[in-house]
C-alpha cells in the first residue's frame, strides 16, 4: 500500500489534534492506494485503508504504531470484493471498530486537506479475556461459542512484556470439545500492544457478526457446555498452545492421527511439559515450526538458539528462557522413534517448573 510520510504538527496543535494531511504519491501497478487514513487522539495508532487492483480487487487495511512502518510490525488485512456496497460495508466495518477503540481522525485524500472526527457509537470494544483462571501466567483467553452450530472459536494472546514489541495472537475455530481438530491462524506476532488490542477487536466484531457469543463467566460456560465444561476447556487450551508451539496448525487430514507429544516412558514428566504457562513460553519465544525443528536438530542447536534469544533480555526473561532451553532439551531426549534419555540436570529443572512459573 502506497502510503506518504508524516508532516509536521502545526506549531500550536495540542497532542490531540491530527497531523497534517497525508500526500500519497501514484501507486505502481498492482499496489493498493490508501485513500482513507486515520490517527488515534493519543497518536498511538495508525490505520490506512484503500483498494488493491491486482491480482484480484479488494479492499486493504494497514494498521501500525504511529509512525512505525517497519514491515515486520505492520498487520495487513485484504478483503477481495465483487461490487462497490461491499467496499462500502468493510469502510463501515474499519470505522465502527476505531470507533469502539476510542478517539480517531479520519482524512479522506479524495475530499481534499483537512481531518474530521469518526463518530463515536458511545460504546466501548468489550474486550475482556476469560475471567477464570483456566491458563496461568501471561496467557490471555477470548472464548466464543455459537449455539446453532456447537463450534467454538479461542483466540490467544500474549501481550507485549517490558517495552518489547512481542505481542503475540492466534484464533482457533473448532467443533466442540475436539481442538485438535480445528484450524489456527496466525493474526499477529511480534507487534505492539495497540496493534494486538486492534487485531482483538477486529476479530471479536466477526465472530459476533457469524452469531457467536463470548463466554466470560462461570454461568456463561455452563449455559454453552453445561457440567464438565472446566475439564473440557483446559484441555482445549493446552491442545491449542502445544499445537502453536509445535507449529501444527493447518485443520488435520481425515483419519490422520494426532501426534504423540513424547514417548511413553517419561509420562510423569507430561504435566509439567504441557503446563499451559510453560506452552505460552514456546508460543511468545518461539516462531511457528521452531520448535521442531530445534527438538529434531538436538542439544546442540537448542542451546545455541537459546543463547541467541538471550541477547538484551532483562532478568525476568532470562528466567523464562531457562524453562524453555529445559522444556525443549526434555522434548528432545523424548522424542518417538528413539531410546527416551533426559540429563538428570534437565529432569529436576522440568520437575521445577512450577516454581520458576
Amino acid at each position: 500500500m502506497v502510503m506518504a510520510t508524516h508532516q509536521p504538527l502545526p506549531a500550536g496543535a495540542s497532542a490531540g489534534a491530527p497531523p497534517a494531511p497525508l500526500q500519497p504519491g501514484p501507486a505502481p501497478p498492482g499496489a493498493a492506494l490508501a485513500r482513507w487514513h486515520y490517527v488515534d487522539d493519543r497518536q498511538t495508532h495508525e490505520v490506512h485503508a484503500g483498494f488493491r487492483q491486482s491480482p484480484r480487487q479488494e479492499f486493504v487495511v494497514r494498521e501500525m504504531a504511529y509512525g512505525n512502518a517497519d514491515p515486520d510490525q505492520v498487520v495487513e488485512s485484504a478483503y477481495p470484493i465483487a461490487a462497490a456496497w461491499e467496499a462500502r460495508l468493510h469502510h463501515m466495518e474499519l470505522e465502527a471498530r476505531l470507533a469502539m477503540l476510542g478517539s480517531y481522525w479520519r482524512h479522506d485524500a479524495q475530499a481534499g486537506p483537512g481531518w474530521t472526527k469518526v463518530k463515536s457509537l458511545g460504546a466501548a470494544a468489550d474486550l475482556r479475556p476469560v475471567q477464570e483462571a483456566l491458563v496461568h501466567g501471561e496467557a490471555r483467553v477470548y472464548h466464543f461459542h455459537h449455539r446453532a452450530t456447537g463450534d467454538d472459536a479461542v483466540i490467544l494472546e500474549i501481550p507485549p512484556r517490558g517495552g518489547e514489541p512481542r505481542g503475540f495472537l492466534a484464533r482457533m475455530d473448532f467443533r466442540w470439545p475436539d481442538a485438535e481438530t480445528g484450524a489456527i491462524r496466525i493474526l499477529a506476532k511480534g507487534v505492539p500492544a495497540v496493534l494486538l488490542r486492534s487485531v482483538l477487536a477486529r476479530e471479536h466484531m466477526d465472530l459476533q457478526a457469524r452469531g457467536h457469543e463470548k463466554l466470560v463467566f462461570t454461568q456463561d460456560f455452563l449455559r454453552a457446555h453445561k457440567q464438565g465444561w472446566k475439564r473440557d476447556t483446559l484441555e482445549a487450551y493446552q491442545t491449542m498452545l502445544r499445537r502453536i508451539s509445535e507449529g501444527r496448525l493447518e485443520k488435520p487430514k481425515p483419519g490422520e492421527p494426532a501426534p504423540l507429544p513424547a514417548d511413553s516412558t517419561y509420562t510423569d514428566f507430561l504435566a509439567s511439559l504441557t503446563d499451559p504457562r510453560v506452552l505460552a513460553l514456546h508460543a511468545r519465544f518461539l516462531e511457528p515450526g521452531e520448535e521442531a525443528e530445534l527438538i529434531r536438530a538436538g542439544e546442540v542447536a537448542i542451546k545455541r538458539a537459546i543463547q541467541q534469544k538471550r541477547q538484551g533480555k532483562p532478568p525476568a526473561d532470562q528466567i523464562f528462557l531457562n524453562v524453555l532451553e529445559a522444556s525443549l532439551l526434555a522434548r528432545a531426549g523424548m522424542r518417538p522413534g528413539q531410546r527416551a534419555h533426559v540429563d538428570p540436570e534437565v529432569a529436576a529443572m522440568v520437575r521445577r517448573f512450577a516454581y520458576y512459573l
